[in-house]
């Protein structure tokens, strides 16, 4: 079982299995229409499944590696963006304070403004 070491060597691993289970598939179609032509059909036909097996286990070998390595992968950049975002996370509050002082500070003057346009002059 060879262990892939980057994505690409994985995703190539993927790609292989996927042709080796379509190639049994393929095959085990063709040998059960060869076994309704022989005699001992049924003999036949449990032969033909236990290739059919033997292949898909061998495929199964080949892919567990491939998308444990996958996995793996995708987990450290998963881990690796939530550290990112923790260590932006003092950063991105103060801006977001900033802005809201902003807010307030530019809203709170508009607001002045309007209520001095509204008041009507006392005689």
């Amino acid at each position: 079982m060879p262990t892939p070491q980057t994505l690409e060597q994985a995703d190539a691993q993927r790609e292989r299995v996927k042709q080796m289970r379509n190639e049994a598939e393929q095959r085990y179609a063709t040998e059960q229409k060869a076994c309704y032509k022989k005699f001992l059909v049924n003999s036949c036909l449990d032969d033909a499944k236990k290739r059919y097996t033997q292949s898909n286990i061998e495929a199964r070998k080949l892919d567990i590696p491939a998308r444990e390595f996958q996995r793996d992968a995708k987990r450290a950049d998963v881990e690796a963006k939530e550290a990112q975002r923790a260590a932006d996370l003092p950063r991105r509050e103060s801006e977001q304070k900033e802005q809201a002082e902003n807010y307030r500070a530019t809203e709170g003057h508009r607001g002045r403004r309007a209520l001095i346009r509204r008041e009507p002059t006392k005689p």
